[in-house]
């Protein structure tokens, strides 16, 4: 699919209220469909992974704790597979979306807005088209989500340019330089890629796709939530370092609990309106 198909494709995910960024003020990066992908610097092409890839991030000599990054966590069945999750990890703070708008502990509605230590953040629904919008002034940065499997990426110009010989981006939205020839840089590699695949596929990250497949070999090998599949359902609420099982669901469970998730930023078509931040 060439980028003009893409492009006319884009549009009718984008709606009538977004119009294309096509100034040196900012530009974007979008994904839509199952999936197609159009880079900051207006490269399209098409690529259908089931695992969570890095969209964008910042990009320098020390980009391995980047200030920001955002990433696509796709899903679906072969041949097909859509965005279906966006988190972002703002390196500053910490933030969790969950099912009701709370912040230490006290609920809070859309939009919002934070004043203090995170200083023009904001968080709130277009009521025009019900899209979920997370805008982080302060970087240059906002993230557009429809809770389907369109999500618009927006940097301003100040990224646009290099430091020294490193892009300031990179990622499946390429690096911002205003040469679409340039933006299939695999993830630590100095030369172009001449394949989609090996590209996309370089810059995946193991939130959804480095889990334990379970299947027969598997019995009376696993833990969890899930139960320990041995056939026998009665002894499936063992809290995690117990001998013995538990009467309590509640107890159970939150011996499972894990931290995977506590310091990034989720947005998920079920969790509009959905904010808690923690410090």
């Amino acid at each position: 699919m060439n980028l003009t198909a893409l492009r006319r494709l884009q549009c009718k995910f984008r709606g009538i209220h977004y119009q294309v960024h096509d100034t040196f003020q900012e530009a974007s990066c979008t994904v839509f469909g199952d999936p197609h992908y159009v880079t900051f610097d207006k490269f399209g092409y098409s690529f259908q992974g089931e695992c969570s890839y890095i969209l964008t991030q910042e990009c320098s000599p020390d980009s391995s704790d980047p200030k920001f990054r955002v990433i696509g966590v796709n899903s679906g069945k072969p041949p097909f597979a859509q965005t279906r999750r966006v988190v972002i990890h703002i390196s500053l703070f910490n933030d969790t979306f969950f099912s009701v708008v709370r912040e230490h502990d006290q609920q809070i509605s859309l939009p919002y807005v934070r004043y203090s230590d995170w200083p023009e953040y904001r968080a709130y629904e277009d009521e025009s088209t019900g899209h979920v919008i997370v805008s982080f002034k302060f970087i240059g940065l906002k993230v557009i989500w429809d809770g389907e499997s369109f999500v618009e990426i927006v940097l301003t110009k100040r990224h646009q340019f290099k430091v020294g010989t490193f892009p300031q981006v990179c990622g499946l939205c390429g690096n911002f330089n205003n040469d679409p020839a340039d933006d299939l840089l695999p993830r630590y590699a100095m030369s172009l890629s001449q394949s989609i695949s090996e590209f996309a596929q370089s810059w995946a990250e193991d939130i959804s796709c480095s889990w334990l497949q379970i299947d027969k070999d598997n019995r009376n090998s696993v833990c969890g939530l899930c139960g320990n599949f041995n056939n026998d359902p009665a002894d499936d609420l063992l809290p995690r370092y117990a001998m013995s099982l538990s009467q309590s669901i509640s107890e159970f469970a939150q011996s499972w609990a894990e931290d995977i998730s506590c310091s990034w930023l989720q947005i998920e078509k079920d969790n509009r309106n959905s904010v808690l931040f923690e410090e």
